[in-house]
C-alpha cells in the first residue's frame, strides 16, 4: 500500500495473496528488510511481488493483489 500511495489517488486495499512461502523463522530482534515491486497494473488493480529478508537471507515471499478505492 505504501509503495502505491505515491502514484495513486485513493486508498490501497488488500484483495488477495498468492504463492506465499515462508522459508525461515523470524525471531524478535531480527532486522526484517522488505523488497516489493509492481509486476502488473490494470486500472484499479495492482499485482506486486514481495520478499522479506533477514541478514540477506530470504525468509518469506508472496504475490499480492491490491485494489485502489478512489
Amino acid at each position: 500500500g505504501v509503495l502505491l500511495m505515491k502514484d495513486i489517488k485513493g486508498v490501497p486495499l488488500f484483495l488477495g495473496i498468492d504463492e506465499a512461502r515462508f522459508k525461515r523463522e523470524v525471531r524478535p530482534g531480527d532486522r526484517l528488510v522488505y523488497e516489493v515491486k509492481v509486476v502488473q497494473r490494470r486500472s484499479n488493480l495492482v499485482k506486486v511481488e514481495g520478499r522479506a529478508y533477514v541478514n540477506e537471507k530470504l525468509v518469506a515471499k508472496a504475490t499480492l493483489l491490491l485494489g485502489v478505492k478512489e
